[in-house]
């Protein structure tokens, strides 16, 4: 991550989701996650997640 402002890109995150409520998350090339806003999963997610 040092290749990122990581407070600018927060807020980025923070902006994208408070206009369109969709959660943001920012994944390595291992495809883990590095950030996201908001932190957790919605319940659909969480739900998905749960079954697989």
């Amino acid at each position: 991550m040092s290749n990122f402002n990581t407070e600018q890109l927060e807020q980025l995150m923070r902006s994208f989701y408070l206009i369109s409520g969709i959660r943001f998350v920012l994944y390595d090339s291992e495809f883990k996650e590095i950030m996201s806003f908001p932190k957790n999963d919605c319940e659909f997610c969480s739900l998905m997640k749960s079954h697989c």
